[in-house]
């Protein structure tokens, strides 16, 4: 949750997949950027797709 009106940037590990449970889309780790007063809800997969 970024309470910024600002957008903020976070490191995170490039060796998971993760689902943002908002919009349903995948990605794997590295940078994610949350835009000012916006919220992201992550769920976390390793390689395999495992939860």
């Amino acid at each position: 949750m970024n309470h910024n009106d600002y957008e903020v940037t976070l490191s995170l590990p490039e060796d998971k997949i993760y689902q943002n449970m908002i919009d349903g889309k995948c990605f794997r780790g590295g940078e994610l950027r949350i835009q000012g007063v916006d919220v992201a809800v992550l769920r976390e997969h390793d390689e395999a797709g495992k939860v």
